[in-house]
């Protein structure tokens, strides 16, 4: 009801309301006060209240006037000019742009070295798979010679020069091996071409041996095969078996694996390793227990004897470094 007292004091209400709010007023005596109020606050508006009548015929003649206004053409506006400030011509930075690109350096600056350690470090898991695919042709190449045979370093050479890194001279032996690839995982920088054919190793004497075997293989592990009752038998693709789950090449594995250590290849900085397949497909594996093709997992660099020797089944991937025998 007290939104209809202005409009009670301007006359401005409906017969029936304001019939409504004069008996609001008798009820409620606190109404006529507040109507009281209003009165005084509206009183100087009375001095502003025009008594006259408009002129016959204002609004006919105010409607002419705006018709005309719309019809005219009006003037273009002036180009504004920019106001000159002193600001603009200002060459020097304040305090706190300096501040704002200080701590903006500071950041990329902190963020730049991990980002080029993470970009070399995928680089060269890549250029190592590369490497890696090198060797798969010329080990394909061996296979589809020998009948779906790979080099077997078992039966390769006489004890004591029947070592994984065989493989190298093998392979070289019948040339298969193409020139530009390296025993030297290219993490390491430096690429290193194999040095030895397999006659050049058998001349050797147990010195020589021990002082160059590491270089055969270089940076890389190979198959050992495996031993069953009917004697040693040499990695070979196997139509009847999953190929695209057998190693037969990998980065090479810690030096002291014999010891017990259960770390990755110290190839990668221990993050993982290269694992080149029977299929001819590379993968890094963070993990050297990877899914066997006869179901459940297999150390690629332990047979199940935890032995680095030969495997103790077809699924018993053994991948020794340049110097194991099998």
């Amino acid at each position: 009801m007290d939104e209809n007292l202005i409009g009670y004091l301007l006359n401005a209400l409906d017969s029936d309301t304001r019939r409504e709010t004069e008996k609001y007023l008798q009820r409620h005596p606190e109404a006529g006060e507040q109507l009281s109020q209003l009165r005084q606050a509206l009183e100087p508006l009375e001095a502003d209240r025009e008594m006259c009548d408009p002129s016959p015929g204002l609004w006919v003649r105010t409607l002419a006037r705006v018709a005309e206004f719309q019809c005219r053409q009006l003037s273009s506006a002036p180009r504004r000019v920019a106001a000159r400030s002193e600001t603009t011509h200002r060459t020097w930075w304040r305090r706190a742009d300096v501040l704002v690109a200080a701590s903006v350096l500071l950041c990329v600056s902190l963020m730049i070295p991990p980002i080029l350690a993470k970009v070399r470090y995928q680089r060269d898991i890549v250029a190592c798979q590369n490497n890696l695919h090198d060797f798969y042709i010329a080990l394909n190449d061996y296979s589809s010679r020998h009948h779906g045979s790979f080099p077997d370093v078992a039966k390769a050479a006489p004890a004591p020069f029947n070592v994984a890194g065989n493989f190298v001279p093998v392979l070289m032996e019948e040339g298969f091996l193409p020139d530009e690839v390296s025993v030297q995982c290219p993490a390491f920088g430096k690429s290193t071409h194999p040095q030895y054919t397999l006659h050049d190793l058998l001349i050797m004497d147990a010195e020589e041996l021990d002082s160059r075997i590491w270089n055969l293989a270089g940076s890389y592990a190979y198959s050992l095969g495996y031993r069953d009752a009917a004697g040693e038998h040499g990695p070979r693709l196997d139509p009847s078996q999953l190929n695209s789950m057998r190693p037969i090449m990998a980065d090479r594995p810690p030096r002291d694996i014999v010891l017990g250590t259960i770390g990755n290849s110290p190839n990668h900085g221990g993050a993982g390793q290269n694992v080149l397949f029977m299929d001819g497909h590379c993968a890094f594996c963070p993990q050297r227990v990877l899914p066997c093709s006869a179901g459940g997992f297999d150390d690629i660099y332990l047979n199940q004897d935890n032995q680095v020797q030969a495997g103790r089944s077809p699924w018993d991937t053994v991948l020794g470094d340049s110097a194991a025998h099998p």
